[in-house]
């Protein structure tokens, strides 16, 4: 999914302005563990904005639509109104911590020694 490094480069440089500029204030500069929060947080959003999608594209797959294991070639949105129907809002999420705590570290450590 090239969405997802995209969204993190994009909320990555605003936030490192953002900071960069409320530390140059205040006469600093930022330091590898400042790039290494910032590359964690800009993960997780992406993260968490491009799940839903990465989640429904592995359940069509696979087969799988839901829990309860119907198996039935969907389009994506129908795929989500099933999700949504069957498992609730949060089961668009199910997965999503493990899959944060593995690219997550993965990224801050790419910012951080960039």
């Amino acid at each position: 999914l090239s969405v997802n490094p995209a969204i993190s480069f994009l909320v990555y440089e605003a936030l490192r302005d953002a900071v960069g500029t409320f530390l140059r204030a205040r006469n600093r500069s930022m330091n590898a563990m400042h790039h290494f929060v910032l590359g964690a947080v800009a993960k997780c959003i992406a993260s968490t904005a491009t799940y839903p999608y990465i989640l429904g594209k592995i359940r069509q797959q696979s087969g799988l639509c839901t829990a309860s294991g119907k198996q039935q070639d969907r389009s994506i949105l129908r795929l989500f109104s099933e999700v949504v129907k069957t498992e609730g809002l949060s089961g668009l999420y199910r997965g999503l911590l493990p899959h944060i705590s593995k690219a997550v570290l993965i990224q801050a450590l790419t910012f951080m020694l960039k």
